[in-house]
C-alpha cells in the first residue's frame, strides 16, 4: 500500500489463488484489431462474474485484477479477493497499435487513442459489441473450467466504464443482474461535441485563457456565492441545483471595469469562455433517443481540473503541446477520426457539425446510451446503482440527472424506485473523489485556493462507499438501498482505516443540508429539496 498526494490510501489488494486467462476474440473484417480480454478465475469461486469497465478511450487491456476505481473505502476487498471471477477487455483496440503512437509529430501522437474511430468494426466494438462478446467468452470458459456458468453477472464501471455498464442494461438487459455506473459518459456524442465547441472557442480566442490565479478567483467567487446556502461553510456546494444562477450572477459582477487585472476580475472574453462551458451544446439536430442538447457543466471544484480540462495550462495552448486542454485533444480526435475521417481537418476553420449530420447521428446510435426504456432490465430483476458528482470536469453531471428524469418520465416514479438509485456527491470530481486541496490549509482551516473548510472537510471530503456490498444485498438478498441517502465516509489512510468524517450522499434531486452541530457526523445532515 502507498499513499497518493492527497494522503489517501492506494491499496494493492490481496489476490487469491487463481487462474489467469488471457486471449483474443478474432476480428471479422479486414483492418480491425482483435478484442483482447483477461479472465481471473479464483480457485475458491463464489459462482459470480464481475466485468470491470475501462476508462477514457480504452486502448489498453483492463486486467480486472485490482480494486475498482470507485472510491471504495480503504480496506474494502477487491472483487477478486471476494472470490469473484473477473473480466476485463481493451474493447477491441490498442492505442499502442495506432499508426500515430510513434509519430515524431506531437500533434499527431496526441491523437493516437482516436484513430480506431475510422474503422467500423473497431468503433462498434468500442461502442457495445466487445463487452457482450467478452461476456460470452467468460461464461463459456467458466463452464469449461468450473463445470458451471456464473449464477450472477455484474458490470461495474466509471466514466467510460460507466457508459459500458449502462449500455449493458439497455442493450443486453437479460444478461446482467446488477449494473453500477459512476459518472457515466452515456451521451458520448454530445459530450465530445461539447469538447469540440469549447476547443473551437478556445483556439479562436486565446484571450479567453484563464491563468491559475484566474481559476482560483473563479473558484472563490463561486464558493462565496453558494457555499453557505447549504447551512455550513465547508468548501462544498451541497445545494448544487440552486447554486447555478447565483454563481452566474456573481461571476458576471466580476467584469473588469477598466483593464484586465489577473486574479481580481475578468474580461468579457474570459466570461464568454466560461459561459461556453456552462451552457448547453446544441448541434441543431437530434441525436440517438431524441436527445437534442448536451448540458453545460455545473459549478464546484474549479481549481481541481479546469486548466487541464477546459483552458489548458498555458496561454495559446495548441494540439500537441503538453499544456493543451483536454477539450482541444478530445475535440480534434473526435472530429478528425470519428466524424470527418480527415486527419488534417482544422477544427476552428474546417468543422461545422451541420455538414456531418448523418455521420454524427450514426456515431450517436453506436456510442450513446441514453435509452430511457429500462423496462426489460427491470422485468428480469436487474438493479441499477448510479452515482454522479457535480464537480466533474470531464463530463457534465447534469446529463446523468437528465437521463434519470427521462427514465422516470418513461416508466413512472414508482417503477423506477423499485430498481434504480441515483446518488449525488456534490462538488466531488470525475472519479467522485475529493476536490478540496488539503495540503497547505492554514490554522483557520482555509485552503490555498481560498475555501473555508469545516471539521468535516479539513481532511478532505467524505467520498468512500462500499458499492459492491450494497449491490450484492439488493440483488441477492432483496435489501434495497435507501431511497433517501447512503453513508459516505472519510477514512484514515492507514489500517485500521478509522472513520474521521461521514456525510449523506442524498438521492437525486435532494441535497445534504447541515442541520446539526457536528460537521463530521452523518446525523448532522438532512436530505432536503433544492432551495430548502
Amino acid at each position: 500500500m502507498v499513499l497518493n498526494n492527497a494522503g489517501t490510501a492506494i491499496q494493492t489488494p490481496a489476490r487469491p489463488q487463481r487462474c489467469e486467462v488471457k486471449g483474443e476474440i478474432a476480428a471479422v473484417t479486414a483492418g480491425a484489431q482483435p478484442i483482447a480480454f483477461q479472465l481471473n478465475m479464483p480457485t475458491d469461486w463464489n459462482k459470480k462474474l464481475m466485468q470491470l469497465g475501462g476508462s477514457g478511450m480504452n486502448g489498453s487491456l483492463q486486467s480486472a485484477l485490482g480494486q475498482i476505481n470507485l472510491q471504495m473505502s480503504p480496506g474494502t476487498s477487491a472483487p477478486l479477493a471476494r472470490r469473484y471471477m473477473t473480466a476485463g477487455t481493451d474493447s477491441g483496440h490498442l492505442t499502442s497499435a495506432s499508426p500515430l503512437a510513434s509519430s515524431p509529430d506531437p500533434a499527431r501522437r496526441a491523437l493516437a487513442s482516436f484513430t480506431f474511430g475510422v474503422n467500423d468494426e473497431m468503433l462498434r466494438n468500442f461502442g457495445f459489441e466487445s463487452y457482450r462478446k467478452v461476456y460470452d467468452v467468460a461464461h463459456l470458459v467458466a463452464e469449461r473450467y468450473y463445470g458451471t456458468r456464473p449464477g450472477r453477472t455484474y458490470y461495474f464501471g466509471g466514466s467510460e466504464g460507466g457508459r459500458e455498464a449502462l449500455t449493458m442494461a439497455q442493450r443486453f438487459p437479460q444478461d446482467y443482474d446488477g449494473v453500477f455506473a459512476r459518472a457515466p459518459v452515456i451521451a458520448w456524442t454530445g459530450l465530445f461535441s461539447a469538447f469540440a465547441r469549447t476547443a473551437q472557442f478556445q483556439l479562436a480566442n486565446p484571450g479567453a485563457y484563464l491563468s491559475a490565479s484566474d481559476i482560483a478567483h473563479m473558484y472563490r467567487t463561486v464558493i462565496d456565492a453558494c457555499d453557505a446556502r447549504d447551512g455550513i461553510v465547508d468548501g462544498v456546494i451541497s445545494d448544487y441545483m440552486a447554486c447555478q444562477p447565483y454563481a452566474d450572477s456573481a461571476l458576471d459582477a466580476k467584469l473588469c471595469p477598466g483593464g484586465y487585472q489577473e486574479g481580481i476580475c475578468f474580461t468579457q472574453l474570459q466570461l464568454d469562455g466560461i459561459k461556453v462551458v456552462r451552457t448547453p451544446t446544441d448541434l441543431g439536430f437530434n441525436l440517438a433517443h431524441g436527445v437534442r442538447q448536451y448540458p453545460g457543466w455545473m459549478y464546484g471544484g474549479e481549481t481541481t481540473s479546469w486548466a487541464s480540462e477546459k483552458t489548458g495550462s498555458a496561454p495559446n495552448s495548441v494540439l500537441g503541446a503538453n499544456t493543451a486542454s483536454r477539450s482541444v485533444i478530445f475535440g480534434y480526435g473526435f472530429v478528425r477520426y470519428f466524424i470527418s475521417g480527415d486527419p488534417n481537418l482544422d477544427l476552428v476553420a474546417g468543422y461545422n457539425p451541420t455538414n456531418h449530420k448523418d455521420r454524427i447521428q450514426y456515431i450517436s446510435n453506436v456510442m450513446d446510451s441514453m435509452n430511457p426504456d429500462l423496462s426489460a432490465f427491470r422485468d428480469r430483476g436487474g438493479k441499477l446503482l448510479l452515482i454522479d458528482c457535480t464537480g466533474d470536469y470531464a463530463k457534465s453531471a447534469q446529463n446523468t440527472f437528465n437521463y434519470y428524469d427521462s427514465v422516470v418520465a418513461t416508466l413512472g416514479k414508482a417503477n423506477v424506485e423499485s430498481f434504480v438509485r441515483l446518488y449525488v456527491n456534490p462538488t466531488a470530481e470525475h472519479g467522485c473523489g475529493n476536490t478540496i486541496t488539503i495540503a497547505g490549509i492554514d490554522g483557520s482551516g482555509v485552503t490555498i485556493d481560498g475555501a473555508q473548510t469545516s471539521a468535516g472537510t479539513v481532511g478532505g471530503m467524505a467520498t468512500n462507499v462500499d458499492w459492491v456490498s450494497m449491490m450484492e444485498e439488493w440483488v441477492e438478498s432483496g435489501v434495497a438501498p435507501s431511497p433517501v441517502s447512503v453513508i459516505a465516509t472519510r477514512n484514515e489512510p492507514l489500517p485500521p482505516h478509522n472513520v474521521t468524517a461521514s456525510k449523506p450522499l442524498c438521492h437525486y434531486p435532494a441535497y445534504p443540508k447541515y442541520t446539526g452541530t457536528d460537521a463530521t457526523a452523518f446525523s448532522s445532515y438532512t436530505c432536503v429539496a433544492s432551495g430548502s
